[in-house]
């Protein structure tokens, strides 16, 4: 007879073991280190216009390197108490960088659910290489062998994720919706 999964609730998520860093045949996704302010911000300021359409908080923020710096160390420190998790996205060959991708519980900080929201940006001149949906699809398989996740959930809305995600394993929810 097969085997029977059942849902155990995470208890203390700070002790869950999550990836550090993931490689693709181009990409290479990992936690920002402090050195990737600059990049991070020159990104930004290419894209900020795009951005402010379908991520306004990331078009508002990083005015500077130094902003760019300060972001950094609060995202490290989310990621290491499991709140949120910030993972740039770079080109292996070049060390080019070209977003970002943020996961969250989707239950709030408390992780009752092992489900996640995510979310991404790519600078303007990435755009259009399938860039994202090879990152995402390599997220997507890192989560699955760290415990079973739920489909993501994100605004039905944002276009550019429905086509980057069902080219991936994720299911579409509308969310917010009424």
């Amino acid at each position: 007879m097969g085997e029977v999964m059942t849902h155990h609730p995470i208890v203390h998520p700070i002790l869950q073991p999550m990836f550090e860093t993931l490689h693709t045949e181009r990409l290479v996704l990992r936690p920002y280190h402090l050195d990737d302010a600059k990049a991070r911000w020159q990104a930004i300021e290419e894209s900020r216009d795009h951005l402010r359409r379908y991520e306004p908080e990331q078009a508002a923020s990083c005015r500077s390197v130094a902003e760019s710096q300060v972001w950094i160390i609060r995202a490290n420190a989310d990621w290491l108490v499991r709140k949120r998790f910030a993972i740039g996205i770079w080109i292996q060959v070049t060390n080019q960088y070209l977003g970002g991708i943020g996961l969250r519980p989707r239950e709030g900080d408390d992780w009752s659910v092992p489900a996640f929201e995510l979310g991404y940006w790519v600078r303007a001149s990435a755009q259009g290489h399938g860039y994202v949906t090879e990152a995402v699809g390599s997220v997507t398989a890192a989560l699955s062998h760290c415990f079973t996740c739920s489909p993501c959930a994100y605004p039905i809305s944002a276009v550019a994720s429905n086509v980057s995600t069902s080219r991936t394993s994720f299911a579409r929810m509308a969310i917010g919706a009424s």
